[in-house]
């Protein structure tokens, strides 16, 4: 027999032989696979938490996660666990890793309220909606009104225009988007402001500019305080319903 029929002889023998070995790491695989997913294998023992438990409650948080968090070590779905502590009232964000050899850690931060929106919803301070889930949150929290999704614009241009009503003891109440985009601003004395469109910073520091030797010790007689008007302000008195006229007050 020639080496070209030996050679030739011998290929199917080899096939068979690699085939067989592959079956077999593939078996074994599977079934190394299949052991160390099982849920009694490697089973999830511990659930640890770093953050502070301000308003989150412990139990309430380990509750929320227990089921996510058991089962086999390599099978978690950490989105899962992350999903559940971030649906307990309270939780801004999480992290969730697993720790060798049976932990699950899970970091979480707490929400900032930073507004109240509308009335019984909350802004957080990245200008986000919370989601308290019923609970009561803080009480003193400006309140901010605005069409839907526009509270982080909202709450952005409040943080523009308390400093400017601040420098002059006052403080803002309420600020509200109305649906066509124009600004309403109530002070802590109960004085509205109506801002219209655009630069409500430029107009509300034009007016607190004057407020005190205008109209300051008239406050509670106002119904409001037109602001826009290029060189100066218009006043509608409570009394306009019995006959008493608009003011117009030139600043300049």
């Amino acid at each position: 027999m020639s080496r070209a029929e030996t050679m030739t002889g011998d290929h199917p023998l080899r096939t068979v032989i690699l085939t067989a070995l592959l079956m077999g790491v593939m078996l074994f695989a599977v079934v190394g696979l299949d052991y160390l997913l099982r849920a009694d294998t490697f089973p999830v023992r511990n659930v640890s938490f770093e953050g502070e438990f301000k308003r989150v409650h412990q139990r309430q948080l380990a509750e929320a996660v227990t089921e996510q968090a058991s089962g086999n070590f390599f099978a978690l779905d950490l989105e899962a666990v992350r999903r559940a502590a971030e649906a307990v009232p309270w939780v801004h964000r999480s992290t969730v890793r697993r720790r060798w050899p049976d932990g699950v850690h899970i970091h979480f931060t707490e929400q900032q309220l930073a507004a109240r929106w509308g009335d019984t919803a909350w802004v957080n301070s990245d200008g986000e909606l919370a989601d308290l889930r019923g609970q009561a949150g803080p009480a003193g929290l400006i309140r901010l009104d605005g069409p839907p999704g526009s509270q982080a614009e909202v709450l952005a241009q409040w943080r523009r225009l308390e400093p400017i009503v601040a420098a002059h003891a006052l403080g803002i109440a309420r600020l509200r988007l109305t649906p066509r985009y124009t600004w309403e601003i109530e002070l802590n004395n109960n004085l509205l402001l109506v801002a219209g469109r655009g630069a409500p910073e430029r107009k509300l520091a034009r007016f607190i500019g004057v407020y005190r030797h205008t109209v300051a010790g008239q406050a509670a007689r106002i119904r409001h305080v037109d602001l826009r008007y290029t060189n100066g302000f218009a006043v509608e008195w409570n009394a306009r319903a019995a006959g008493a006229p608009a003011t117009e007050i030139n600043e300049g």
